[in-house]
C-alpha cells in the first residue's frame, strides 16, 4: 500500500522496495517521478501530494521543480529501471528481429487525436528490414479499440498491462528482448527506456495530439506535446536515416539519470530519514485515504503472518499501532488497531515473550473495549499463570 497512489505506477514502489530489501508492505515515505517529460506542467502531480519529498529521474527535471513554488525536498535517485537486477536486463542470448512500435498512447485523463490508420499505413510502409513489427499499445488504446488499426496491416499486437498491477516495467523489458529496432511517433518514456535496454530507436510517423479532459494540473482541451525545441531536437536527430548512429545512448542516459543511480545503503538511510516525517504527513490525508491505508496495511501484514513470514508482518503491524496511532482521530479505522496489537501479542507469545504480549493485549481491548479475542487469550494467560503457582 502507498499513501500516493502515483507510487504504484509501472510498478516503480516495488522495483525501489526489492532493490533494497524493503518491506514490501511499508508506503513510501516520498512520492516518485511516474514518467518522462519535457512539456510545461508535466509532472506538476508529483508536487501536489502529501509527502513531503519527491524523488526525480535527472537534474533537469530536479531544475524545472526549482522554478515551481513548492515546500518538497528534490532528491535526484534515477529512473526505476536503474535499480532492476542485471539479470532482467541482460538479454544477449536472444537473436534480436523486427521492430517494436510504441504509438502515443491515451491516460485515463487524456485522449489521443490522430489519424491512427494514416499511422498504421505509414508503419506498413517501412523497409524489409524492420520486419515484423509488433505494436505495444497502452491498455486504455485497447480498451477503445484502437487496436483494430494496427491489426488490419497483420502487426502482432501486445500490451504490458495496467500501470498499477506492479509488473508493468518487467513485462515492458520481457516484450521488447526479441527486437533490434524500437520506434515511436512520440518522444516518450518508451523510447529512452528501449535505447537503454540496446534497441536502435528511430523516431517515424505522423504526430498526434492529445486532448485533455480531466487532468487539473494541466490546461483542457487540445495540448501540443511536441511543441518543444528539445523535442523538436530529438524528433531530428532521431529520425530513421539516422538509426544506426549512436547519439541517442548519451541523451537517454542522461534524461534517465543514470549517474545519479545511489547504493542500496544509501537509498535505505534516504527512506529511514524521509519516514520520520510520514505520520505527520498522513495526518493531512483525506479519512477515506488513511483508512484505505490502514485497512491495506493490516491485511497485507496478516498475509505475511498467515504464510509465516513474522518478521515482516510485525513491522507492519507495529507501522499502524506506532504511527497511525498518534493521529488524534482514529475511531473511523480502530480495528485495524487493536486487530495488530491482538496479533503482535500473538507473535510474542509464539516467541515466549508472555509479559510484551500482555501488554498489548491490554492496549488492544483499551481502544476496542469489546475484543473478544483478545479477552479470551488474556484470560487463557492469567489462567495458566494461575495454574503455575
Amino acid at each position: 500500500m502507498e499513501v500516493e497512489n502515483i507510487n504504484k505506477y509501472y510498478g516503480f514502489n516495488k522495483i525501489i522496495k526489492k532493490y533494497i530489501h524493503y518491506n514490501s508492505i511499508l508506503p513510501l515515505p516520498a512520492t516518485l517521478q511516474h514518467g518522462w517529460g519535457m512539456y510545461k506542467n508535466y509532472n506538476i502531480y508529483e508536487l501536489s501530494t502529501s509527502l513531503p519529498e519527491v524523488w526525480v529521474w535527472s537534474k533537469r527535471v530536479a531544475d524545472e521543480f526549482k522554478k515551481i513554488k513548492h515546500n518538497k525536498i528534490i532528491r535526484i535517485i534515477g529512473s526505476p529501471i536503474l535499480y532492476l537486477s542485471s539479470r532482467k536486463l541482460s538479454n544477449k542470448n536472444i537473436i534480436k528481429r523486427g521492430t517494436i512500435v510504441f504509438p502515443q498512447h491515451c491516460s485515463v485523463s487524456q485522449d489521443s487525436i490522430g489519424d491512427f490508420e494514416k499511422y498504421a499505413y505509414q508503419l506498413s510502409q517501412l523497409p524489409k528490414i524492420y520486419f515484423p513489427i509488433t505494436v505495444c499499445l497502452y491498455f486504455i488504446d485497447i480498451e477503445k479499440g484502437y487496436d483494430k488499426y494496427y491489426r488490419k496491416y497483420n502487426f502482432n499486437i501486445i500490451s504490458n498491462g495496467k500501470t498499477t498491477t506492479g509488473n508493468f516495467l518487467a513485462n515492458f523489458i520481457k516484450n521488447t528482448a526479441s527486437y533490434k529496432y524500437a520506434t515511436s511517433n512520440s518522444i516518450s518514456t518508451a523510447c529512452f527506456y528501449s535505447i537503454y535496454l540496446g534497441l536502435r530507436y528511430f523516431h517515424y510517423g505522423d504526430k498526434f495530439k492529445i486532448y485533455n479532459h480531466s487532468n487539473n494540473f494541466r490546461k483542457k482541451g487540445i495540448i501540443d506535446i511536441e511543441n518543444h525545441n528539445f523535442i523538436k531536437k530529438l524528433e531530428k536527430i532521431w529520425a530513421m536515416k539516422y538509426v544506426n548512429k549512436n547519439n541517442k545512448i548519451k541523451i537517454a542516459y542522461r534524461e534517465l539519470g543514470v549517474k545519479y543511480k545511489i547504493t542500496k545503503l544509501e537509498l535505505h538511510r534516504m527512506i529511514l530519514n524521509t519516514n520520520k516525517q510520514l505520520p505527520n504527513c498522513i495526518r493531512k490525508c483525506d479519512r477515506n485515504i488513511i483508512r484505505k491505508l490502514a485497512y491495506e496495511i493490516y491485511k497485507e501484514s496478516s498475509e505475511a503472518r498467515e504464510k509465516g513470514y513474522c518478521n515482516k508482518a510485525m513491522e507492519g503491524y507495529r507501522f499502524l499501532t506506532r504511527d497511525l496511532i498518534d493521529i488524534n482521530d482514529y475511531r473511523f479505522y480502530k480495528k485495524y488497531i487493536s486487530g495488530s496489537f491482538y496479533h503482535i501479542a500473538k507473535i510474542y507469545l509464539s516467541h515466549g515473550e508472555e509479559i510484551k504480549a500482555v501488554n498489548c493485549l491490554n492496549k488492544c481491548i483499551e481502544i476496542e473495549d469489546n475484543h473478544k479475542m483478545a479477552k479470551y487469550l488474556l484470560n487463557r494467560i492469567k489462567c495458566s499463570k494461575k495454574k503455575l503457582k
